[in-house]
């Protein structure tokens, strides 16, 4: 099932991510409430970000449930809230660099 900003298929909701995606003040990357709120409905427990940056290409997996108890929390515009996670908290399941 596609989403707003990734899709959702057999438990695991997948997005890409450019550079530009990566929220240094957390260390991590972000994703919607609203879109955590649809995972969750939709029976998702596992989240897969692909991170395509300038030099690298990485592949990081986290479990649902670490994005709803992340206290990282920011607000874009009006109605944009976001959670954060650290690639810290996230398991590398692929990495490789660029030349």
């Amino acid at each position: 099932m596609k989403t707003k900003f990734g899709e959702i298929s057999s438990g695991t909701y997948q997005k890409s991510c450019k550079h530009e995606h990566f929220m240094i003040k957390y260390n991590g990357f972000g994703i919607s409430q609203s879109e955590l709120d649809l995972i969750k409905s939709k029976g998702g427990h596992t989240i897969i970000i692909k991170y395509f940056g300038k030099k690298s290409t990485i592949i990081y997996k986290s479990k649902l449930d670490q994005w709803f108890d992340s206290n990282k929390i920011h607000v874009f515009g009006e109605d944009d809230v976001q959670k954060f996670l650290s690639i810290k908290d996230m398991e590398i399941i692929y990495e490789r660099q660029e030349k």
